[in-house]
């Protein structure tokens, strides 16, 4: 048997940075973190497409767990000297004007939160990034694509190296005395009465429950404390115990093209956007609350390319390593894709991969506690931008205080993420 004072599960970034803050504040807890996979970050973390938005946002309480956690890690990457792999080329949203007087009240919020962004016509569009604005042709009609007219700028945005992030605090946990047992999967928490009179059939109606640690399939793990950091896998965990994580899992996946022909780097490298006179990461509206995305990489030279498609997409993990879908790809993204850059003609994935968001109810993140589980998820595809900011909260919450100190000085209610307590005011500008 092992023994810890608090034992996190899964050391994705949400997770690694819970650790590393819980050390933060109490250098003498022994913390550990359990991984099923052999190295940090390959859940969630590892398939996301690697974009960040400081203050990308309409909702107050997804400003400030945005923007404190991505200006900790400019902190790290331009003062500390801590390669993230940060890239601010912006992210570019292209729609038409029926779209954008639609977004106005959205912008009026964003301008009296002081939200930064510029508007550009149709014709810079087509100028600088090449794309085709465009789309009346028949075939386009019938797949109701919209030509678009107006283009949302949101500078204060970019993508950076998800792997470099879970690095910083996986070596800086460890640095301080931390624990991490990779190849080490939860077959279950293990509960039982807080006072134990050995009596037949305990727990009984009159005693507290609380959790008393982890069997793994290693060992058990005795623990004071838990945390449930396993973001879409969050239900295989809680729901043996009761605990609702009150978040569901949905697919999403990604397609990589290289950009290995002259027009393609042509829209990569383009300029009138930002300093690195780089296409911005791009989205381009299809339907409903369905944007395709573009990430041109200008490192790897490569396009991350994929589409949120929400209605008739089941909720639910099925595998641990979900394969990406060819003809997801080949009948669906390309068939848009083409209208607006026709440079990506006859031109497929060299690779693809495939994960899940763990989506909450309104689309904003989760830290609940219950007796001495602290479950946090539903980041709803934002966990990369918001991770440090949760993993304050989260350790904040684990040792039972009322407000976490976010970088930066501000004061966060703990249990304003809680479900019984919460207090957040919803998201409008949905990606």
């Amino acid at each position: 048997m092992i023994k810890c004072d608090v034992l996190v599960i899964g050391a994705g970034i949400v997770g690694l940075s819970t650790a590393y803050h819980l050390k933060i504040l109490n250098p003498k807890l022994n913390v550990i973190v359990v991984e099923k996979k052999s190295s940090p970050g390959q859940g969630e973390t590892g398939k996301a497409p690697g974009g960040f938005r400081l203050d990308v946002w309409t909702s107050k309480t997804n400003l400030s767990l945005g923007r404190s956690s991505v200006m900790f890690y400019r902190h790290l990457q331009e003062d500390l000297k801590i390669d993230l792999g940060m890239k601010w080329v912006g992210y570019l949203f292209m729609m038409d004007n029926e779209l954008y007087e639609t977004a106005k009240p959205a912008l009026k919020k964003m301008d009296s939160m002081n939200v930064k962004y510029k508007v550009y016509s149709r014709e810079d569009l087509a100028k600088y990034l090449n794309v085709n604005v465009n789309v009346e042709d028949e075939e386009s009609k019938s797949m109701n694509l919209r030509s678009i007219d107006v283009g949302l700028m949101f500078p204060n945005a970019g993508y950076w190296r998800q792997e470099n992030m879970v690095k910083f605090y996986e070596e800086e946990f460890m640095k301080m005395g931390g624990k991490i047992l990779y190849n080490t999967p939860v077959s279950r928490i293990i509960t039982g009465p807080r006072v134990e009179f050995n009596i037949p059939g305990e727990p009984h109606i009159w005693q507290e429950v609380v959790a008393k640690g982890a069997l793994t399939d290693k060992d058990f793990i005795e623990a004071s404390e838990i945390v449930v950091a396993v973001s879409a896998w969050a239900t295989q965990i809680l729901d043996p115990v009761g605990i609702d994580c009150h978040f569901k899992p949905k697919k999403r996946q990604v397609f990589i093209v290289k950009a290995n022909t002259d027009p393609l780097r042509r829209v990569m490298f383009a300029e009138g956007f930002n300093e690195l006179n780089a296409a911005p990461f791009l989205f381009i509206y299809v339907r409903g609350e369905s944007w395709l995305w573009m990430k041109p990489d200008i490192g790897e030279l490569t396009y991350w390319i994929g589409c949120s498609d929400h209605l008739g997409r089941a909720y639910g993990v099925v595998e641990d390593d979900p394969p990406a879908e060819e003809n997801f790809y080949k009948y669906g993204i390309y068939q848009v894709l083409v209208k607006y850059f026709p440079q990506f003609t006859n031109i497929y994935p060299s690779n693809s991969h495939a994960g899940y968001y763990d989506i909450s109810i309104d689309g904003l993140p989760i830290v609940h506690r219950e007796g001495n589980i602290t479950v946090v998820g539903g980041t709803s595809g934002n966990g990369l931008s918001k991770a440090d900011a949760l993993g304050r909260i989260t350790a904040a919450a684990c040792l039972n205080m009322e407000y976490a100190e976010l970088y930066g000085g501000e004061k966060f209610k703990v249990d304003s993420l809680s479900i019984t307590n919460r207090n957040v005011d919803k998201e409008i500008f949905i990606i």
